[in-house]
């Protein structure tokens, strides 16, 4: 990670210091893209992906289980699904602050889906 953090950068400016932060987190590193694919985030540029050609074939339905949610432009795809989606999302408790609390991204996202007609959330 050393390779990102040189020259005043800090690993605050590629991902949020809270998890919490997940969905209103805007990267500010000005080498984000390499960094986050140097970071193993290939499978967030994959499921994007996926998600880009469900929303294009609109015969296509997607059902997806949801741990750690706290990407925001994968839930802005979820949300053009509409309809198309069914979705599980963990809203377990937790004495570490779960995700059962109301400012949690799961809950907030579980509220957004919601709104745009998604099923299971």
């Amino acid at each position: 990670m050393d390779r990102y953090q040189k020259d005043g950068h800090t690993i605050d400016e590629l991902i949020p210091d809270d998890a919490d932060d997940g969905l209103s987190f805007k990267p500010t590193h000005p080498d984000e893209a390499k960094a986050l694919g140097w970071m193993g985030f290939e499978a967030r540029e994959a499921v994007i992906g996926l998600l880009n050609e469900a929303i294009k074939d609109t015969t296509a339905k997607v059902d997806a289980v949801a741990y750690d949610f706290n990407v925001p432009e994968i839930l802005d795809r979820f949300e053009t699904l509409g309809p198309r989606l069914r979705i599980i999302i963990d809203d377990s408790k937790s004495d570490m602050g779960g995700h059962d609390r109301a400012n949690s991204p799961e809950s907030q996202a579980a509220a957004r889906l919601e709104t745009a007609g998604v099923s299971g959330s």
